[in-house]
């Protein structure tokens, strides 16, 4: 048997989602894919799947994709004003007095005139920039990102069987499947089809933890489904660690916090992250004028996001207390870690808990739930706390906000991205073809 001529190395998800960098999907795809792209032992071609086909890129412009998920720039979060406030009740008052007939026709005439989405994704630079890709025997297809936003999994399948490729993909959690309420809507039937081809299709699946793996082979087991061979690997987690802090000075919001205490947290806003619970604390703690420590929210909109979103910009706490922040720079984000009081995770499940280690990196004490893989994140590291417990999290924000801030001294070594994607690449020259 023979090892394989070269990797397919897919960056759709960095494609799709070039101006945005807030999840470990996107860190991970871009962190082991710009490594790959400049090892000169292996022979990497990076290809977008579009509209049912494979387009080749260059590794020059595969670089440029990459780079582009990085936002140099943050989204600053509006203050709310009283003219957004009136305009708000005429709507409310227009509302009432209308009939029905007449605001779906206002509706209609709105949806009509708004920008229509883009029907192609391959765009004239996209066209001038790749070209159609054809698999063949030899070829190893590897999906480090959202594979279920972006395949079709029938047309792999069919293209596996005609040329006998090989596929290794990345799963991050099975969330949708094991707790599809925390997903804000019915996506279960989607995603149980979506794991199935997975296991089906892949000829190793590289699992973020421990947790996952056994999430995913228990998956397979109870439908009596042959498991793929599965590999525990850890993300990398080195980030930027900034002390110079000129750059922050001229970022806007971010000044306002060099003299304030803050607890930290980070990740997308959506339901499984828990940050109602930390919004109900805040609204509770803040009564007390004793309280002194603001929470800083960093992470772009998730599933299904809106109402918590419109509750917490509603607050009278927004933006004097709460701070949300949707996009930063590596460099804005780490400072944030660095001059945090305490890093919050409250999530209800996590695959991994990639942020936990960055605080931990940065020397922060951390507070985190004890559900899914957040505990080994943790690395015992930090002080775990059901995530239902809401007393016992204000207590614990009560107690921090008393403190002088604290360096931590953490006696283990961190996983770096470079270990990371030499793992993953010693694993792919690995299989056999």
């Amino acid at each position: 048997m023979m090892k394989c001529d070269r990797i397919l190395l897919d960056l759709t998800t960095s494609y799709r989602w070039q101006g945005r960098n807030a999840t470990g999907i996107i860190r991970t795809e871009r962190e082991i894919g710009s490594r790959m792209l400049k090892d000169q032992t292996i022979e990497v071609i990076p290809i977008l799947f579009l509209e049912g086909e494979f387009r080749e890129i260059s590794k020059k412009y595969a670089l440029n994709i990459i780079k582009n998920c990085q936002v140099n720039a943050m989204e600053i979060p509006k203050k709310n004003t009283k003219g957004r406030a009136i305009q708000r009740v005429i709507l409310r008052m227009i509302k009432r007095i209308l009939p029905a007939l007449v605001i779906s026709k206002i509706k209609t005439v709105r949806n009509r005139n708004a920008p229509k989405e883009k029907v192609s994704e391959l765009s004239l630079e996209l066209k001038n920039n790749s070209a159609a890709l054809n698999p063949k025997r030899g070829d190893l297809l590897f999906i480090s990102g959202l594979g279920w936003e972006v395949f079709d999994y029938k047309i792999l399948s069919l293209l596996k069987k005609k040329t006998d490729m090989k596929i290794a993909s990345f799963i991050y959690d099975l969330i949708p499947v094991l707790f599809p309420e925390l997903m804000g809507g019915d996506y279960k039937d989607f995603f149980f089809d979506y794991f199935q081809n997975m296991a089906k299709i892949n000829d190793i699946v590289f699992c973020i933890s421990k947790c996952t793996q056994n999430d995913f082979i228990e998956f397979c087991s109870s439908r009596g489904m042959e498991i793929p061979k599965t590999k525990v690997i850890t993300l990398g987690s080195n980030v930027t660690i900034l002390h110079d802090i000129i750059e922050i000075d001229q970022i806007g919001h971010l000044v306002e916090h060099k003299e304030t205490k803050f607890a930290l947290t980070v990740g997308t806003f959506e339901i499984r992250k828990n940050y109602k619970l930390l919004l109900d604390a805040w609204s509770d703690l803040c009564k007390d004028n004793e309280f002194n420590m603001n929470l800083i929210i960093v992470g772009m909109p998730g599933w299904k996001s809106e109402e918590s979103i419109r509750k917490l910009k509603r607050s009278k706490l927004y933006n004097t207390r709460i701070y949300w922040y949707e996009n930063l720079s590596d460099s804005g984000l780490s400072w944030l870690y660095n001059a945090c009081q305490v890093f919050v995770y409250p999530s209800l499940y996590e695959g991994w808990g990639l942020p936990i280690v960055e605080a931990l990196i940065h020397m922060r004490p951390a507070i985190i739930s004890n559900r899914g893989a957040i505990p080994e994140a943790g690395m015992g590291l930090c002080t775990v706390v059901d995530p239902d417990d809401f007393e016992e999290w204000k207590h614990l924000m009560r107690v921090y906000s008393r403190r002088e801030k604290e360096e931590k001294q953490y006696d283990i070594e961190f996983p770096s991205w470079d270990d990371t994607a030499s793992i993953v690449a010693k694993e792919l020259m690995n299989i056999e073809v």
